[in-house]
């Protein structure tokens, strides 16, 4: 497939990489409906930029939806935040997580 290939590349920039591996992550995670592989793909990605808030936004929703691990996808939140504290995504994510597990009024702040 096309983000195999572009991985494949060996010009390519850590960004390019990252958005590649968050590509095929998401094709993984959704389409292909393989969690693992895009777990794995995330954690590539996070291992070039630690602080991507797309990809820990992500990684933190599959953690969370895929793999029940609210522990973890609270600190992917968490970091996702201190990295662009105004990114919806995460601020949406974190804020369903907290509802879900009761904390309402943290979840309302």
């Amino acid at each position: 497939g096309m983000y195999k290939r572009a991985l494949e590349t060996k010009e390519l920039s850590e960004e390019e990489s990252v958005a590649a591996l968050f590509g095929y992550g998401q094709l993984m995670e959704g389409e292909m409906g393989l969690p693992e592989k895009a777990k794995a793909l995330y954690e590539k990605a996070l291992s070039i930029s630690p602080n991507d808030s797309a990809t820990l936004t992500r990684y933190g929703a599959l953690l969370h939806t895929r793999f029940g691990n609210t522990s973890d996808a609270e600190s992917r939140y968490r970091k996702a935040l201190s990295s662009d504290p105004n990114d919806v995504s995460a601020l949406t994510n974190y804020a369903l997580l907290l509802q879900q597990l009761g904390r309402n009024t943290e979840a309302g702040e």
